[in-house]
């Protein structure tokens, strides 16, 4: 284990203050058109009373940066992550992927509060050299107290090359 390592896991455990989306439908249907997905049940209330939902739903992937992302500026801590762990400058993170586990539909008039913590980090040695995995875990619950997800993030973080460091 590197000393770098030891540093950032200091950081397990450590939490957000809570952060607040209001769901409107102009968001859902913002989010359904920039996938192109022609799906109805996102936008058009009279066909999404004929499914079993009752009414219009986000669309999955919805939950992963879009709750509302058309009213955030870019330096806004819902965008990524609202829990700081200090990787060294010059580091490059990459976005690895996402677990989802989805409890309940989230719709138009949702308010949702989502607390974020570091579950996991750890180390790697890969092919272009030494790599941190820092995993973040969100947990949205509506207006309800409800839990409607959880979303499980990693982010790798490559250091940089030995022809890099002198730069």
């Amino acid at each position: 284990m590197s000393a770098l390592l030891d540093e950032l896991k200091e950081y397990i455990g450590a939490e957000s203050k809570p952060v607040v989306y209001s769901i409107d439908a102009g968001a859902i249907k913002f989010f359904a058109e920039s996938l192109m997905d022609p799906d109805p049940l996102y936008w058009d209330e009279d066909y999404a009373k004929t499914t079993q939902h009752g009414r219009v739903v986000a669309p999955p992937t919805f939950y992963g940066g879009a709750t509302g992302a058309r009213t955030m500026k870019s330096d806004d801590p819902r965008m990524i992550s609202a829990v700081y762990v200090p990787v060294p400058p010059r580091w490059l993170g990459l976005y690895a992927g996402d677990d989802f586990e989805f409890f309940a539909p989230i719709e138009p008039g949702d308010t949702l509060t989502c607390r974020e913590r570091v579950v996991d980090i750890y180390e790697r040695q890969g092919r272009s050299g030494h790599l941190i995995f820092v995993v973040r875990e969100k947990g949205f619950t509506n207006q309800h107290g409800h839990l409607v997800l959880v979303r499980r993030g990693t982010i790798v973080y490559r250091g940089p090359a030995p022809e890099e460091e002198g730069d």
